[in-house]
């Protein structure tokens, strides 16, 4: 286990550092907190003595991630949470990568922040590390447990124990503009591959291209995660004398239906379904690509009824359905739910205080508040599309397994770079990814030999 420590370490620290070490070298152009924050991560952690003696917590300092709107509506309900408790909650506002860096140079530290948000994909990597503790004991006491989704809470374990909570989840489906497609000739029922691929006169018949893919950035590696499980695939899994591989390179049924999905990518551009420069984009452009009507149809979640506001003409007849699939596989999703980490500092008390800060934050009356389409929890729902049609796919929705990421999703992003920009054979980058996995899971220490 020391061991395995050390290499992931190793490996994080160093691209921590020189994430570091640029920003001090570029005039500090990292975005500093509000001038309203409570804190920042340096703001020393309040505490006094009792009159008993015992650790009395006066603030827990939680590090979370929003936009503008929700970031007000959150500072409210800290501002509430301190009349109510007396304790303070000191906040920061930092965007995802920032917080990723940061959480890892605190840890090796010894300063970690009592509370945060996060990605799914951080709770593994963030236990093989050894810095996330384990709440099995908080979660058995915690009664408003049972109000949040089976499948949410079981994304928040390792090994059977719970290393987080779950704050906000949702799923993925596809948007479908009904008008557009109407133009095209076609319903509005999800498309199977196949019918994707044949859709060679819907750019000349409308102006827009039938579908959108994302093939760079976070966003790349959870839609190839879907259409490979579309073929009951796993990027990896868990063998019988323990830990992770990668199988397709042993499994000559598995390897051909990994090639169907790179093959899927390559005709999507090669038959002009999606836009040529596909290839490279990212979540900013294919996401804004549909909401103005340059896309017919894409896969994404439902934050995209944010851009209902900025494009009115052409977000109204959005349709929500399925994620297309081939018709010799199956309908899946990705569920992203994502994680709140309470980590321990060596103060039992001031545990106890961030556990039910976190408690708070996922509660019922804070989700209604700030994130309610975004909600883990069943008792918190709204009416309309964007909720109720997205979660009603949350059956056939598929996560990341419980293991160190980082290399494994960017080896994903890199093979859609190898299929569609270097051209290579489906069935090659199909072997070249699930060598890479391997590869992967080896220098984590999580490979099963």
């Amino acid at each position: 286990m020391k061991k395995r420590w050390e290499q992931i370490m190793a490996v994080l620290l160093a691209g921590t550092i020189a994430v570091s070490m640029a920003a001090c070298g570029a005039d500090s152009k990292e975005k500093e907190p509000s001038a309203d924050a409570g804190s920042s991560e340096s703001q020393e952690k309040e505490k006094d003595q009792g009159s008993d003696g015992a650790s009395e917590v006066k603030s827990i300092e939680v590090w979370f991630n929003s936009d503008e709107q929700v970031h007000d509506n959150m500072v409210k309900m800290f501002d509430a949470y301190k009349d109510k408790t007396g304790i303070e909650i000191t906040y920061t506002n930092l965007d995802l990568d920032s917080m990723h860096d940061k959480v890892i140079a605190s840890a090796s530290a010894g300063n970690k922040p009592d509370v945060i948000f996060g990605l799914p994909e951080w709770i593994s990597e963030f236990n093989a590390m050894g810095i996330t503790a384990d709440l099995t004991d908080y979660y058995n006491s915690w009664d408003d447990k049972n109000n949040f989704y089976d499948s949410t809470l079981e994304a928040m374990k390792v090994d059977g124990n719970y290393v987080a909570i779950p704050w906000s989840s949702t799923v993925r489906a596809c948007l479908i503009h009904e008008d557009i497609n109407k133009e095209a000739g076609i319903g509005t029922e999800s498309p199977t591959w196949e019918e994707l691929l044949d859709m060679t006169d819907y750019y000349e018949k409308t102006g827009a291209y039938p579908y959108g893919i994302t093939c760079t950035g976070a966003r790349a590696p959870q839609e190839l995660l879907v259409h490979l499980a579309e073929y009951d695939l796993e990027i990896c899994s868990e063998q019988e004398g323990g830990g992770y591989r990668n199988t397709w390179n042993e499994n000559e049924k598995e390897l051909e239906n990994a090639a169907k999905v790179f093959q899927f990518y390559k005709d999507l551009v090669a038959n002009g379904i999606v836009d040529p420069s596909s290839a490279t984009y990212g979540w900013e452009e294919t996401d804004v690509n549909y909401a103005s009507g340059l896309t017919g149809m894409f896969t994404t979640g439902n934050w995209l009824a944010n851009y209902e506001e900025e494009y009115p003409d052409t977000m109204m007849d959005t349709v929500i359905k399925a994620v297309p699939a081939p018709s010799d596989g199956k309908t899946c999703t990705y569920l992203e739910a994502k994680p709140m980490f309470v980590f321990d500092n060596g103060d039992k008390a001031r545990m106890d205080a961030a556990f039910d800060v976190a408690a708070y934050i996922s509660g019922k009356e804070f989700v209604e508040t700030c994130y309610p389409a975004y909600s883990s929890r069943t008792d918190v729902k709204t009416d309309d599309k964007w909720t109720k049609d997205f979660q009603a796919l949350t059956d056939s929705a598929v996560t990341f397994p419980p293991v160190v990421l980082g290399n494994i999703t960017q080896a994903m992003t890199d093979s859609l770079a190898k299929a569609l920009q270097e051209n290579m054979d489906a069935k090659e980058v199909a072997k070249w990814l699930g060598d890479a996995i391997n590869s992967s899971l080896k220098g984590s220490g999580e490979l099963a030999e």
